[in-house]
């Protein structure tokens, strides 16, 4: 049996992505993409593009690669993300960080 990080993304299985019903979305905690969104009356989906989460986690990774400190310690949260999983996205954009230093010496 595999176990999941409780911070992953799940699809979300109560949905009927077959059928989908304006202006129902799916549940998208923890996605870093735009994901799921209603545009003529149609659903669509991108994942291209970063959702604030993504955008947060970038930011993140941006501010521990170019002042060489963690991020961790930050309190900034953007609106709509829990403290919770922010503080998760500070911890693994530093563990980003660290982990690509090291792999460049």
């Amino acid at each position: 049996m595999t176990t999941r990080s409780k911070w992953a993304y799940r699809r979300d299985e109560r949905f009927d992505y077959g059928n989908p019903q304006k202006p129902n979305l799916p549940s998208q905690t923890h996605s870093l993409h735009v994901g799921y969104t209603w545009g003529n009356d149609k659903l669509n989906f991108d994942s291209h593009h970063a959702s604030p989460a993504g955008c947060y986690l970038g930011a993140l990774v941006w501010y521990g690669f170019l002042f060489e400190e963690s991020p961790v310690s930050l309190r900034f949260t953007p609106p709509g993300i829990s403290n919770e999983f922010a503080n998760q996205l500070r911890k693994t954009a530093w563990k980003t960080v660290k982990k690509e230093r090291k792999g460049s010496k």
